[in-house]
């Protein structure tokens, strides 16, 4: 009988049967981690008994992406083959290591649209894995603006964030030390969590704009005071510690006078038909 456990508990098994060999036929070798100029679509879903979200880029055939725990604190990585209509296989990824294959179905239901699957870790592990597509509920309004200022690592940053009422989240970061700025775009997924991707506008290696990482946040109230805190997961595989709190009020998009920030509210998010 196969046994189902904790994915971060079985992580710890997994380290000690898999080799996490780069081999040169796997699609991790085969699509590099460069930065596509493709959007995630953002699916909220499960890894064993772990709570997250997945942002996946569709690009033809090749699919890749994550899989960010609800914490923020961890990324699994997904690359995977989808020339086969309503089956995608995936390798899964923790960093260097390869912890398991897994194949998805697509399942259209009345409510909306699901892959599920299962990872194979070894002949007596399995991890039930399952992804369900979200959409923004409502038209597409802004509610409020809000400024920032925090760190990305050691980096002194500011950050201004646009929230929509249907989940959306439009905004920009700047570096404070040399004045760089990245486009960010994402959703308020739950309450109080958010995925945003970073566009990378001055990528060289692409063509136009590229999504150079992944970032996962959930808002906590630190020493009285709120604050979006998480990881930027980069493409190239560094990750940063990142925290920001409310450096400005929210304006009103109609009024443009102040008003309370409302991205502390939960967002519902429907499933896509």
């Amino acid at each position: 009988m196969k046994k189902y456990l904790s994915p971060w508990f079985s992580g710890l098994l997994i380290g000690l049967t898999l080799t996490g060999t780069l081999h040169a036929d796997s699609l991790k070798s085969s699509y590099g981690d460069r930065p596509w100029d493709v959007p995630h679509s953002i699916y909220k879903g499960s890894y064993g008994n772990t709570q997250g979200i997945f942002a996946i880029q569709w690009m033809g055939t090749k699919v890749r992406g994550s899989f960010i725990q609800g914490d923020q604190q961890k990324e699994l990585r997904l690359y995977g083959d989808n020339s086969q209509q309503g089956r995608v296989i995936m390798e899964v990824w923790d960093k260097d290591r390869q912890i398991g294959s897994l194949p998805l179905v697509k399942l259209k239901r009345q409510d909306g649209l699901s892959w599920v699957g299962t990872m194979h870790v070894t002949e007596l592990l399995s991890i039930p894995i399952a992804m369900h597509k979200y959409k923004p509920s409502g038209k597409e309004s802004l509610s409020s603006s809000s400024s920032y200022s925090g760190t990305l690592g050691k980096t002194r940053i500011r950050v201004h964030l646009d929230w929509y009422k249907n989940g959306r989240v439009l905004g920009r970061y700047s570096n404070l030390n040399t004045g760089q700025s990245y486009d960010l775009e994402g959703y308020n997924y739950a309450q109080g969590k958010v995925y945003l991707s970073e566009w990378d506008g001055n990528n060289s290696d692409v063509e136009g704009r590229a999504i150079s990482a992944r970032i996962g946040l959930k808002k906590q109230t630190i020493n009285g005071k709120l604050r979006w805190t998480g990881r930027m997961f980069n493409m190239d595989g560094r990750i940063f510690d990142m925290s920001f709190s409310r450096g400005t009020q929210a304006t009103n998009a109609s009024t443009n006078t102040k008003k309370k920030e409302d991205d502390d509210k939960s967002l519902e998010l429907k499933l896509l038909e």
